[in-house]
């Protein structure tokens, strides 16, 4: 649907360039750490989705690419949603205007007070099955909301430092005074994998949309990579075909060799 949508444009009697369409995109007032959030419409609710050309300009949408987004346990029309998301600012819009504690900016923009940092750590967890009905009733800097039970030994929360972050992949130095949960606002998906010190321990999911992992106390170099199982599928057919591909065009085509045969 997407791919047709782009070609549409090669037959349009006129059509933007890049630079005057990006020039004419409405953006925040100020691009501090924090994303932003154009839609509240939740991924299977029907409505238009708008605003993807706000990504070219290094924006980090808390909403998904209009298209493609992603199935969500939260509701992003809740304020603590948007703080655990990361979320800073919010286009104005009607539905937006009645969400309370968001702060007007300008015609535009609401500003969300206090987003939580993309990577944090966390010494309390609290088990629910429904984390949309409880995320606004923790206190969302020193708890989490988890799926299964998960021990952890409270105190003060420990430091994380993103050292390098690529797509689908994050290198962080973490150190713990306790037994800790590593708390990173990006979209859960059983293909995350991470590694404590090069040893693989299980990912988390955390406040029902996010992941982490537990560490234990000290020092520690956590890695973080998206292996999904249909990535290793499609670089394995990849080459697989190219593999293919490579031997037929090496082959000689039996019409080629039928006119080797023929009499000069």
């Amino acid at each position: 649907d997407l791919g047709y949508y782009g070609l549409s444009y090669s037959v349009f009697a006129h059509a933007d360039s890049l630079e005057s369409l990006l020039a004419n995109t409405p953006t925040p007032p100020a691009k501090d750490q924090g994303r932003i959030l154009l839609d509240t419409l939740r991924f299977d609710e029907p409505g238009e989705r708008t605003g993807n050309q706000i990504t070219l300009l290094g924006w980090h949408r808390a909403d998904g690419y209009a298209g493609l987004e992603p199935a969500r346990r939260l509701d992003y029309r809740s304020l603590a949603a948007m703080r655990v998301a990361g979320v800073r600012w919010v286009r104005r819009s009607p539905a937006t205007e009645q969400i309370q504690g968001l702060i007007p900016e300008n015609g535009q923009w609401l500003r969300v007070p206090d987003p939580l940092p993309h990577v944090r750590l966390i010494s309390l967890a609290l088990c629910t099955d429904e984390p949309a009905a409880h995320v606004s009733e923790i206190d969302l800097q020193s708890t989490a909301l988890v799926d299964e039970p998960l021990y952890l030994e409270g105190g003060s929360a420990g430091t994380v430092l993103l050292e390098s972050q690529r797509p689908g992949r994050l290198e962080l130095l973490v150190h713990a005074p306790s037994r800790q949960l590593l708390v990173v606002s990006e979209s859960f998906h059983p293909g995350w994998e991470a590694a404590v010190n090069g040893r693989a321990q299980p990912v988390v999911r955390i406040n029902g949309d996010f992941l982490g992992c537990v560490v234990e106390p000290g020092c520690h170099r956590v890695n973080l990579e998206f292996r999904p199982r249909s990535l290793r599928y499609g670089r394995a057919f990849s080459l697989a075909g190219f593999v293919v591909a490579f031997l037929l065009a090496a082959l000689p085509s039996p019409a080629r060799a039928v006119r080797s045969k023929e009499p000069i």
